[in-house]
């Protein structure tokens, strides 16, 4: 048979184009291929026919071509990219993560790229990396409701609530039906203790996305906050119906059954839990409140062995399995033993409490001098003029809290806890010129309108 002429492989190539315009796309594959029969060497042959291959959900070839047209042409920016977005549909995030940074290095305007990036980076708890991924991409595509909300989520772990807030915020004004950033907004309002908000946005995700066993996992905590029981359960037994092995869901559904006191029906769903995910000293931890354990309990002997693992547990995941071991050793009468795993545990936990007693001595001066009986009267009745909030001040172990449940036992009053929404939205106050509020000093300097805001 005669060679074909360049000419005949470029009419086999426009009828692989109409073929993917007809939506033809084996028939087009398959013209591809008789190209890259009569010419092996053409990466932009490879990179056509590897995209048709991803969208036929044959990744793992795409993925091959996406290399062979690297491996002619190694600054190809849009394979690079591409062969970025195969491997992580195929669970290989480090590898998508060399190819996406090398299509920046090639062309660093590439949005997606940076978003993608972006988003390997958050998965891997690398959220101030993640963060400037999100940014650039902004920069490049200022309307993205998608990277806002993604960037909303990191700042959020990130502990910047008020600016994952307003970046969320933003995300739902130029896409109000985006159901993550929904979601992502929820965790942001249950974070700052925002329950009743949270509620909102975790049920409009649901509306928009109803098969979504995290949001009704997540939703269920800010009804469990809110002390709603039956409509918590209600929630976990959702995400496990959606999902059987989510180990999480188990143990919150455990917490809300044993708060309700049903302790046999929480004992099984914490020890189902641990089934799922042994290596938990939280989910342990919940168990040791519903049973009493016997010198042979298989659940002893595996918190036992786990710990002489220690090396790859968490220092949450440590502490947890102390107090654990603590309480299950309690139960047998070991005391000696048992109150070493509580001493262990403490002194865990005590390296993550940042507490420095002369700065905290020093605030409490400075609140004393700036908040003088004189600043007091000058600007009574600038705040809200409700007479709801019933304020209980005292200092730890004064009865505080029995106070509150005496109030609370009356029809008409709610016992809302200890809330953190007073600093929160302190920190959220900004001065004139967009800067933090500096406090206390700079509550001189604020006007009566951001006064009742507060309130």
């Amino acid at each position: 048979m005669p060679e074909t002429d360049p000419y005949d492989i470029d009419a086999i190539e426009r009828l692989a184009v109409v073929c993917v315009q007809q939506g033809k796309l084996d028939e087009a594959a398959k013209l591809l291929r008789e190209v890259l029969d009569k010419k092996p060497d053409s990466p932009l042959s490879h990179f056509d026919l590897a995209n048709l291959l991803y969208a036929l959900g044959r990744t793992e070839e795409a993925k091959a071509h996406y290399e062979a047209a690297i491996s002619l042409k190694p600054d190809y920016a849009d394979a690079h990219y591409n062969l970025g977005v195969v491997s992580e549909a195929l669970s290989q995030p480090t590898i998508a993560m060399v190819h996406y940074e090398r299509a920046l290095a090639l062309k660093d305007d590439n949005a997606r790229a940076h978003s993608n990036v972006g988003n390997i980076l958050h998965a891997f708890g690398r959220f101030t990396e993640a963060t400037a991924h999100y940014e650039r991409a902004l920069l490049i595509e200022p309307e993205s409701a998608e990277v806002l909300s993604n960037l909303g989520s990191t700042l959020n772990e990130l502990g910047r609530h008020q600016e994952a807030k307003a970046r969320l915020e933003q995300a739902l004004a130029r896409k109000p039906y985006l159901a993550e950033a929904h979601s992502n907004l929820a965790l942001v309002l249950q974070t700052i203790g925002d329950h009743e908000q949270a509620i909102i946005h975790y049920k409009t995700a649901l509306d928009l996305k109803p098969n979504w066993p995290e949001v009704h996992n997540n939703l269920g905590h800010s009804f469990q906050a809110l002390d709603r029981w039956e409509e918590a359960i209600a929630q976990f037994q959702r995400a496990l119906a959606l999902r059987a092995d989510y180990a999480e869901a188990h143990v919150n559904l455990g917490r809300a059954q044993k708060a309700s006191g049903r302790i046999a029906e929480a004992r099984q769903c914490f020890e189902t839990a641990i089934a799922l995910s042994p290596k938990r000293g939280s989910f342990y931890l919940h168990l040791t409140e519903c049973k009493t354990f016997g010198p042979d309990d298989p659940h002893l002997r595996a918190m036992e062995k786990l710990l002489t693992e220690g090396t790859s547990l968490s220092l949450d995941e440590r502490v947890h399995l102390h107090f654990a071991l603590g309480s299950a050793l309690a139960d047998l009468a070991q005391h000696d033993l048992s109150f070493e795993h509580f001493r262990a545990g403490n002194a865990l936990q005590r390296q993550r409490i940042v507490y420095e007693e002369a700065k905290i001595m020093l605030r409490i001066d400075r609140i004393r001098t700036v908040f003088t009986p004189e600043l007091m009267r000058a600007r009574a009745r600038l705040g809200d003029p409700s007479t709801v909030p019933v304020f209980i001040v005292g200092m730890p172990r004064s009865g505080s809290t029995l106070v509150e449940q005496i109030l609370a036992s009356h029809p008409n009053v709610f016992g809302a806890g200890e809330l953190t929404y007073f600093p929160q939205v302190v920190e959220s106050v900004r001065r004139a010129d967009g800067a933090p509020l500096d406090y206390p000093e700079g509550v001189h300097e604020l006007p009566g309108a951001i006064l009742r805001g507060i309130g």
